[in-house]
């Protein structure tokens, strides 16, 4: 039987170099077995950790550049080149649509009237709903979950993803790594 290949391709070697840079120093003297996040992941927050001296700098920049895109239209912002665009390539219609979504999020936030007029009874709305759906007291917390709970936190979780509101787990539909054809 012939030895596998090694695949080296750019993007192959990329990720070796990037699983190789991220591993232990001292790969060799931990046990992949019991310690994996270790000998694997020991130098990412090094690697990664964001210089916040640049951050702070480019931060007020930044929000400058935002705000000036978003009080505009997508085209007046594609025509002043603010957003990148290719230009061997049509404007994308699901560009256009995200762009105009953020900018609906961004009108809305800044719309300071009427979020003062509203107050927090939005808020307190959503509250009672999830207290209607899982109704728990301060009392409850020290006690071991029940199914009634198990059922009141996944009724909980389901109704924020309907509305829109991202929860610590998310549900998706991936091709089959071995079998991409199939799902």
């Amino acid at each position: 039987m012939a030895a596998p290949s090694i695949c080296t391709t750019p993007v192959c070697l990329e990720a070796a170099s990037t699983l190789v840079a991220q591993m232990a120093l001292n790969w060799d003297k931990i046990d992949p077995c019991t310690d994996f996040d270790k000998l694997m992941c020991q130098r990412f927050p090094v690697l990664n950790e964001p210089d916040t001296s640049q951050l702070r700098k480019l931060g007020p920049r930044h929000q400058r550049v935002l705000h000036g895109i978003l009080k505009g239209t997508y085209q007046e912002a594609v025509n002043e080149q603010l957003i990148s665009w290719d230009s061997t390539f049509p404007t994308n219609a699901v560009d256009e649509s995200n762009f105009n979504m953020v900018k609906r999020a961004y009108t809305a936030c800044m719309d300071t009237d009427t979020i003062e007029k509203t107050g927090t009874e939005p808020l307190v709305d959503l509250l009672a709903s999830l207290h209607s759906l899982w109704p728990i007291n301060t009392g409850d917390l020290k006690s071991k979950m029940t199914k009634a709970d198990y059922d009141g936190l996944t009724d909980v979780m389901s109704f924020l993803e309907e509305i829109g509101i991202p929860t610590f787990q998310t549900m998706q539909v991936l091709n089959n790594p071995w079998d991409p054809v199939s799902r």
